[in-house]
């Protein structure tokens, strides 16, 4: 059975994966994509995919229904805020559901 956005078991993969990413990129949401796609994807990201993960990111960001509850959030993850973590594992979850990190060609 394939993972899906609403699974229990890959969210809080998710936010694990979150987590790392602030405590090796620090909070320059910049390097945190490059991370992520790396650990994910086993590679980096063209400029058009930065690009557009940036924008996503921000765009989760700016949205109020992404923040997680801090009570719960790893110490690493939670020192981005509830917002911005609330993001951050969204983006990694987003891409946990790529073909790409789901299918070997």
């Amino acid at each position: 059975m394939p993972w899906s956005l609403n699974d229990d078991g890959l969210r809080i993969q998710a936010r694990e994966l979150a987590s790392r990413l602030v405590r090796e990129a620090g909070m320059d949401p910049s390097r945190q994509v490059d991370l992520a796609w790396q650990w994910t994807l086993a590679r980096m990201p063209s400029e058009r995919e930065k690009r557009e993960a940036m924008h996503f990111l921000e765009g989760l960001t700016l949205n109020k229904s992404q923040a997680d509850e801090t009570s719960s959030l790893p110490k690493d993850l939670a020192r981005l805020g509830p917002q911005k973590a609330g993001a951050l594992t969204r983006f990694c979850l987003n891409l946990f559901n790529r073909d790409e990190f789901l299918r070997i060609d």
